[in-house]
C-alpha cells in the first residue's frame, strides 16, 4: 500500500470515513512467485487433488480447507499441487500467499510475525506495517478483500500449523479468499473444511519409488525390474511418502546397489534405516512427540505395550491404569496429532508401524519410569477375567455373568479382539509369565474354538503349552492339546488333529480323568468319520459313550450319540440315523442345553434333506431358529440361517435361499473361518443351479473349487466339480458336464468316499448316453451299480440299473437290458415308488418288444399307461401309447 485518502474521525478501532481510497501495489504476475517448487515424481494423489478442486472452486466449496494428517504423509506437497491448480484454472489471479508456520518446531512463528511477512509479501512497505497485531490483522483481511472485489482473489496457503491459534489471526475474512492449511493436528475448531490425507496404497508407494529412481538417474529401473522389492520397500515405508522419498534417495545413491538388499535392511529396522544427510522419518516424528505434554508421552509409549493390531478404549484403561473417561480423552487427543489413528468403528484405535515402532523405541528406553511391566500385567489380567466371562457365557455353564450382558455380546467382543487375544496370550508365554500365559490360553482358545476361528485357537493353544510344560501342569496340557486337536480339524489338517487328541487322551490317562479321555475318544471318531474309517468311528464313539454314561455326564453323552449318528449318516443309513440321533436329542433334552440340542436338531434336519424329505427338514429348522432368536452369537445365527437356506432350497425355493447364502458368505469370509466360507459358497453354488442359474452357478463354483483346491479341501473341491458338473449339464454343455465329473470322481475316489465316488459316475453314465457313447455309458453305470450294492441305498441301484438298461439298449444287448429294467422294476415296487415304475415299465415295454415278444411288451406297456393315467399323468400314458402302439393296434 502506498498512499491512503481519507476524511472523517478516528474512534479508538474504529474508522469512520467519508472517503477511503485504498492504492494496491501492482497485481502479483500470473506465476506462482515465492511458492515452493512442487516435486515432480507426485503420484497417487488423484481423488485427493480432485477433492481439494472441489474445496478451492470459487462456484462450489467453502474455500477454506485443513489437509491434516501424519508425520510424512505429504500434506504440503498435496497443498502446493492444489495450490498450482487452483492458479491454473484461473481461481487466484491474484497469486499465491504461501508461509511455513514452523508449528512443530521450537521457532514457530507467532502470528505478529506470521503477519508481517504475509503483508510485505503483499508489498507493503515494511514501515507501513502497523506494530500492533490487530492492526496487522485488519490490514491484512482488508487487502485480502480488496484483491478478491477486485477479481483477483489471492490464494493463501498456511503449512505446518502447530495450532488453531496460530492460524486463526491468519484467515481472511471476506469469505471469497480461498485458504489451504496444513496441520498435523485436526485444528477440528478452525472454521475449515477437514480433508484428512491417508497413507499411499501400496502400488502407488511402490511407483513413487520408481519415479524417484527415474528422476535421480536415466535409465533406473530397479523398481520395475524387481517389483517384489519394490513392494516389500513401499509396505515396510508403510505407505509414507517421507519414508518412500528417503529410501529412494538411499538407493538412488548407489546404483548398483539391488533394491531388495534395502528391503531386507528395512526389515531389520526401518525407523534407522531410513535415515540420510540429516533428514528422517526419526527427525519428523521427534517434532510431534516433542510437541505433546509428558502426560500425552507417556501414555505414547505406554500404548506400545500392548502387543496386537489395534487397540481399544477397553484394553487401553488398564494399561494407562486410569479412568475410563480419562483414558478415551488421552486417546483423543493423540488421534488430534495423528499418532494415533481412528480403527474401524468407534472407540478403536491403531498405529500407523512407523510410529508404533517410534513410540516402541520410547516406550522401552522409559519402561522403568513409565512401570512398563505393571502395566503389562494389568492388561493380561484385564483380558485374563473378559475371556473367562466369556467363556463361561458361550459354554452356558455359567449363566449369571455381570461382565457380559449374554452371549451375543460375549461373542461381538470375542470377535473384536480376536487378533489382540493371541497376540497378548503369546506376549505372556513370551515374556516368561507362565501361569498367567497359561490360564489365559485355556479361556482364549476356548473362546476362539467357540467363535469359529480355529486357526487363532490353535495359535493361542501353542503359547500356552509352552507356558504349561515349562510349569508342568499335566492337566492344562491335556485340555489345550484337545482344543488344538479340535481347531487342526476345522482347518482340515486331520493327522496333525489326530495327534492332538491322542497327546490328549494320554494326558488325561496319566491324571486317571477319565471324562477328558471319553472327550479325546469322540474327538477322535469324529475325525475317523472325516476319514471315512466308519469301523473304527463306530467304536470309538461307542466307547466315549460308554464312559460318560459311567461318569453321569449326560451332555456330553448326548453329543457322543450325535457323532455316532453321523456315522450312520454318512454311510447313508438314513433311517438308523435319525433313530441314533433322536435318542441323542432325548438325552440333551434332559441337560436343558439349548446349544446341544440345536447341534444335534440340525444333524437330524441334515439326515432328513439327504432322505427326502425337505419339508419335515425346513420345519425343524424354522423351529430352532425361532426357539434361540436374540440366544444365538452371529456365528450361531448364521450356521442356523445356512441350514435354513439348504432346506429352502430343497423344499423348492431357491431364491429366498440364495439370499440367505449370500449373506453367509460374507459372513464366514469376514470371520477368516475358511472350512465354514467354502460349506457357505457350495451350498450358495448349488442354490444357484437350483434356481436355473446355471450360468452363475459354473463361475461360483469354479471359484469355490480352486479355493479348494488350495486349502487342501478335496471333499469341497469334489462337491464343486460335481455341481458344476449338473450346472454344464443343464446347459447341455456335455462335453463340458463330463470333464467335470471325471474331475470329481477322481477326487471322490482319492479321498475313499466310495459313495459319492459312485454318484459321480452314475452322472456321467447320463452325460456319456447325451453324447453317443454308450459303450463307455455302460462301464460308468455297471462300476457304479457295483458301488451303490455295496455302499448305497435301493434308489441309488435303481438308478445305476436304469442308466445300465438304457445303455445296453443303445448298443442292441436287449436280454441283458431287460435283466436290468426287471431288477429296476423290483426295486420301485419296494420303494413303492409308482411314478418311477411307470417309466422303468416303458422302457421294459421298449426292450422287449425289441426282443420280439409282443405279448410280454403289450403288458408292460399297458401297466405303464396304468400308472402314468392312475397317478395323473395322462400325457406321458400318451406318449407311451404313441411309442409302442395301442393295445388293439
Amino acid at each position: 500500500m502506498s498512499h491512503n485518502e481519507m476524511s472523517g474521525a478516528v474512534l479508538g478501532s474504529l474508522l469512520q470515513a467519508r472517503d477511503v481510497t485504498v492504492r494496491l501495489p501492482p497485481p502479483a504476475p500470473r506465476a506462482l512467485d515465492g511458492l515452493p517448487a512442487r516435486a515432480g515424481t507426485f503420484t497417487g494423489r488423484a481423488e485427493d487433488l480432485a477433492a481439494l478442486g472441489r474445496i478451492l472452486d470459487p462456484g462450489e466449496g467453502p474455500r477454506a480447507c485443513v489437509v491434516t494428517g501424519l508425520p510424512g504423509v505429504g500434506k504440503t506437497e498435496l497443498a502446493l499441487q492444489a495450490a498450482e491448480q487452483a492458479h491454473r484454472r484461473g481461481w487466484c489471479s491474484g497469486g499465491v500467499l504461501f508461509l511455513d508456520l514452523h508449528g512443530y518446531h521450537d521457532r514457530a512463528l507467532r502470528a505478529a510475525d506470521a503477519l508481517d511477512s504475509l503483508l510485505r509479501a503483499l508489498g507493503v512497505p515494511a514501515d507501513q506495517i502497523p506494530p500492533e497485531p490487530a492492526d496487522r490483522t485488519r490490514l491484512y483481511a482488508t487487502l485480502l478483500a480488496t484483491q478478491a472485489r477486485a477479481g483477483h482473489p489471492v490464494l493463501v496457503v498456511l503449512d505446518n500449523a502447530g495450532s488453531a491459534e496460530q492460524v486463526r489471526p491468519l484467515l481472511p475474512a471476506d469469505g471469497h479468499t480461498p485458504v489451504l492449511i496444513t496441520s498435523r493436528h485436526r485444528l477440528s475448531d478452525l472454521d475449515a473444511r477437514l480433508h484428512e490425507l491417508d497413507v499411499l496404497p501400496t502400488a502407488a508407494g511402490a511407483e513413487l519409488l520408481d519415479r524417484i529412481l527415474r528422476t535421480r538417474h536415466q535409465p533406473d529401473d530397479r523398481a520395475k525390474a524387481d517389483p517384489a522389492a519394490a513392494t516389500r520397500i513401499a509396505t515396510l515405508c508403510g505407505g509414507l511418502p517421507l519414508a518412500i522419498q528417503i529410501a529412494g534417495a538411499l538407493l538412488a545413491d548407489n546404483r548398483t546397489r539391488p533394491a531388495h538388499t534395502l528391503a531386507a535392511d528395512l526389515a531389520e529396522g526401518p525407523i534407522d534405516e531410513l535415515t540420510r544427510e540429516g533428514q528422517g522419518v526419526r527427525r519428523a516424528f521427534d517434532l510431534s512427540y516433542r510437541h505433546l505434554s509428558p502426560d500425552q508421552r507417556r501414555v505414547f509409549r505406554l500404548l506400545t505395550a500392548h502387543p496386537g493390531p489395534d487397540l481399544s478404549t477397553d484394553l487401553a484403561q488398564p494399561l494407562l491404569a486410569t479412568t475410563p473417561r480419562h483414558t478415551r480423552r488421552a486417546l483423543e487427543s493423540l488421534a488430534r496429532a495423528h499418532l494415533l489413528e481412528p480403527g474401524s468403528t468407534y472407540g478403536r484405535w491403531r498405529m500407523h508401524d512407523l510410529i508404533r515402532d517410534y513410540a516402541t523405541e520410547h516406550g522401552q528406553s522409559c519402561a522403568a519410569a513409565d512401570d512398563r511391566e505393571a502395566a503389562i500385567d494389568r492388561l493380561l489380567e484385564h483380558l485374563h477375567t473378559k475371556a473367562s466371562a466369556a467363556a463361561g457365557l458361550l459354554s452356558t455353564a455359567r449363566m449369571d455373568q455381570t461382565v457380559f450382558p449374554g452371549r451375543p455380546e460375549a461373542a461381538d467382543w470375542i470377535e473384536a479382539e480376536r487378533d489382540n487375544l493371541v497376540a497378548c496370550t503369546e506376549l505372556a508365554a513370551d515374556s516368561g509369565r507362565h501361569p498367567r500365559a497359561m490360564f489365559l490360553s485355556a479361556a482364549v482358545s476356548y473362546c476362539l474354538l467357540k467363535s469359529s476361528h480355529p486357526w487363532s485357537c490353535y495359535r493361542a493353544t501353542q503359547a500356552g503349552l509352552i507356558s504349561a510344560k515349562e510349569i508342568g501342569d499335566l492337566e492344562i496340557q491335556a485340555v489345550l492339546h484337545s482344543r488344538a486337536g479340535d481347531a487342526l480339524r476345522r482347518t482340515g489338517r486331520l493327522t496333525a488333529a489326530a495327534i492332538a487328541q491322542v497327546c490328549s487322551f494320554g494326558a488325561y490317562g496319566e491324571l486317571g480323568l477319565r471324562g477328558g479321555q471319553a472327550h479325546a475318544l469322540d474327538e477322535l471318531g469324529v475325525l475317523s468319520t472325516r476319514n471315512r474309517q466308519f469301523d473304527q468311528a463306530i467304536h470309538l464313539h461307542t466307547s466315549a459313550i460308554k464312559l460318560f454314561q459311567d461318569l453321569g455326564d449326560t451332555t456330553h453323552e448326548a453329543l457322543a450319540w450325535c457323532h455316532l449318528g453321523t456315522v450312520q449318516h454318512q454311510q447313508r443309513r438314513c433311517d438308523q440315523a435319525i433313530a441314533t440321533y433322536e435318542h441323542a436329542l432325548e438325552l440333551s433334552r434332559t441337560t436343558a442345553n439349548h446349544q446341544v440340542e440345536d447341534q444335534i436338531s440340525t444333524a437330524i434336519g441334515e439326515c432328513l434333506l439327504m432322505s427326502g424329505h425337505p419339508a419335515k427338514a425346513l420345519e425343524i429348522y424354522q423351529h430352532t431358529a425361532g426357539q434361540l432368536a436374540g440366544q444365538n452369537t452371529r456365528d450361531e445365527h448364521f450356521l442356523s440361517q445356512g441350514n435354513l437356506a439348504h432346506a429352502l432350497a430343497a423344499a423348492g425355493k431357491p431364491k429366498q435361499a440364495i439370499a440367505i447364502h449370500e449373506q453367509c458368505v460374507a459372513h464366514w469370509t469376514n470371520s477368516g473361518d475358511r472350512e465354514r466360507e467354502r460349506i457357505a459358497r457350495f451350498a450358495h453354488g448349488v442354490a444357484l443351479y437350483q434356481d436355473d442359474r446355471w450360468a452363475e452357478a459354473v463361475t461360483a463354483l469354479r471359484e469355490l473349487a480352486g479355493q479348494a483346491e488350495s486349502a487342501g479341501d478335496r471333499l469341497r473341491q469334489a462337491g464343486a466339480w460335481q455341481a458344476i458338473g449338473d450346472s454344464q449339464s443343464a446347459l447341455a454343455r456335455h462335453e463340458d458336464a463330463l470333464a467335470a465329473y471325471v474331475t470329481s470322481a477322481d477326487l471322490h475316489q482319492s479321498r475313499g468316499d466310495h459313495y459319492f465316488h459312485a454318484v459321480v459316475l452314475a452322472k456321467q453314465a447320463h452325460e456319456l448316453d447325451h453324447l453317443d457313447r454308450p459303450a463307455e455309458s455302460l462301464t460308468a453305470a455297471t462300476t457304479a451299480l457295483t458301488l451303490f450294492q455295496r455302499h448305497g441305498a435301493p434308489r441309488d441301484q435303481r438308478l445305476a440299473h436304469r442308466l445300465a438298461g438304457i445303455a445296453l439298449q443303445e448298443l442292441a444287448r436287449f436280454p441283458e437290458a431287460r435283466t436290468h429294467f426287471e431288477q429296476e422294476i423290483t426295486l420301485c415296487r419296494n420303494e413303492n415308488n409308482r411314478y418311477a415304475e411307470a417309466w422303468a415299465q416303458g422302457r421294459l415295454a421298449f426292450t422287449l418288444h425289441s426282443l420280439n415278444l409282443p405279448e410280454e411288451a403289450g403288458q408292460a406297456r399297458d401297466t405303464a399307461v396304468a400308472l402314468f393315467t392312475e397317478l395323473g399323468h395322462p400325457n406321458h400314458a400318451q406318449s407311451t401309447l404313441d411309442l409302442l402302439g395301442a393295445p388293439d393296434a
